[in-house]
């Protein structure tokens, strides 16, 4: 059997599993039902009551044991009856894919997944170049082919060292260059979507990752690229895509960047259409411009809850995983103090009591960004707030 075929067999198994959980969700209440209940609800007497809880103790925000057994609760439903689909996810930037890697750095990086529970990886792949063409590595000729053989070799490594892993080629397109509005042209929809089956029949990857930046509201070219790009690489094969946060709902009820125009969103007309074409949506739950944690922490819960409340008024759509930060200050939109792997997993816990079964059935996990390998306290926080056993 072909690596490719096994690896749509084990997708396939991993559906299995998943179909199977979601139907037994449909039909049966979770035991944990009043666990997440009464958790959530001291949870949400807490975040009610920061207005005497100084802002810089934002880690005292939701005590570890709650949120422990919060999640545990939570996972109940999220988690499958074995180990397939474990469901969360971890970008891997050029600095791993454009460089050789050592024996040892792979195997390091996979036992810390494997510690950690994650089991899909974005692996950067490359960015559509203004002229059309595939960028690599900026120091040298800024060509993909010439980086291409690092890319190849560390998927080989990485498939290795970890087979039991999902695999996405991580593809970035730039919506607006110097040159203007260019998601619009034919010839670039034709440009990724090639790529795009290259990169399938090439590296024997699972799947496809788009990332187009920056489409903030409704926008069709989006859904004639992904439409272009699923027919490239066929139906057996993964498509996932980069969902923009709700940026600035004006009737959420929570507090939003004021220098950015109100209703800066996707409709939730367009969430489902998206969702209808994509098998998971990672949603980008930074970049928010907000400077107070709580704001931030509230921000977070309503895009969990937007996005898993749209999803599961139609039939069938994507899975929604909530992508969380941890890289350097890039301001005004992120301050690392403020917008952190902590916060945002207290913004996911606290959405999670108020949804509902279906609602809780959409959520596959989240997804880990970072420019540099996570600190110790950073994965100490990390499964304080998120564990999977």
């Amino acid at each position: 059997m072909s690596k490719a075929r096994e690896r749509i067999e084990k997708r396939r198994a991993r559906q299995h599993a998943v179909n199977r959980r979601l139907s037994t969700v449909d039909q049966t209440k979770p035991p944990q039902t009043g666990t997440i209940t009464k958790v959530g609800t001291q949870i949400t007497e807490r975040i009610s009551a920061l207005g005497s809880v100084p802002r810089n103790r934002l880690l005292l925000l939701i005590p570890a044991v709650g949120v422990v057994l919060l999640v545990i609760a939570a996972l109940g439903v999220l988690k499958p009856e074995d180990d397939s689909a474990l469901g969360n996810a971890y970008w891997l930037t050029r600095a791993w894919t454009y460089q050789p890697q050592d024996e040892a750095s792979i195997n390091d990086l996979v036992n810390r997944l494997k510690e950690h529970r994650i089991d899909q990886l974005y692996i950067y792949l490359s960015s559509l170049k203004t002229d059309g063409t595939w960028a690599g590595e900026p120091g040298l000729r800024d060509r993909y082919s010439e980086v291409e053989p690092n890319v190849n070799a560390f998927i080989e490594q990485l498939d290795a060292a970890y087979p039991e892993a999902d695999l996405y080629g991580w593809i970035e397109v730039v919506a607006t260059t110097p040159s203007g509005y260019r998601l619009s042209d034919p010839q670039l929809h034709t440009t990724v979507a090639e790529f795009s089956g290259r990169a399938m029949r090439s590296l024997g990857i699972d799947g496809v990752l788009l990332d187009v930046k920056p489409v903030f509201t409704d926008n069709d070219d989006l859904t004639v690229l992904l439409r272009a790009i699923r027919a490239e690489i066929g139906l057996d094969n993964i498509l996932a895509v980069v969902a923009a946060p709700d940026l600035t709902p004006s009737d959420a009820g929570i507090t939003v960047a004021e220098q950015i125009a109100p209703d800066t969103m996707w409709s939730t007309e367009y969430k489902q259409r998206i969702a209808l074409q994509a098998d998971r949506m990672i949603v980008t739950a930074y970049n928010s411009y907000l400077t107070d944690p709580v704001d931030y922490i509230n921000w977070v819960t309503h895009q969990v809850q937007a996005y898993t409340e749209a999803l599961t008024l139609i039939d069938g759509g994507a899975q929604v995983l909530i992508s969380i930060p941890s890289y350097a200050d890039m301001t005004p939109a992120h301050a690392s103090d403020i917008e952190s792997i902590a916060a945002a997993l207290d913004g996911v816990n606290h959405a999670i009591p108020q949804m509902t079964d279906s609602e809780i059935a959409k959520l596959q996990g989240v997804a880990i960004y970072s420019d540099d390998p996570l600190s110790n306290a950073e994965w100490q926080a990390y499964d304080q707030r998120w564990p999977r056993d």
